[in-house]
């Protein structure tokens, strides 16, 4: 969002909100490190994990967001792609 709005804003305020903007990403990298880090450090989510990211379309964002928000549908869908294996 900040990225559209410096289009518009007085080059006098580019370098600062170009830091925050930088700072943020950084942040965010972190973060992302970090959930890979737990995610992998347990069989169960890391199976649910690549289960979903073997769908067309889904990404680490989508997978994460779906095992965190609607843990109750990915134990269905893991459940019933292990009655397959």
């Amino acid at each position: 969002m900040q990225k559209n709005r410096l289009k518009r804003m007085p080059k006098s305020v580019h370098k600062p909100i170009q830091a925050i903007l930088k700072a943020v990403k950084k942040e965010l990298e972190g973060v992302d490190k970090q959930l890979d880090k737990l995610v992998n450090s347990v069989a169960e989510w890391r199976q649910k994990r690549d289960l979903l990211l073997s769908a067309k379309g889904v990404g680490n964002v989508l997978a994460y967001t779906l095992m965190s928000e609607l843990p109750e549908m990915c134990d269905i869908v893991y459940a019933r792609f292990c009655l397959f294996l």
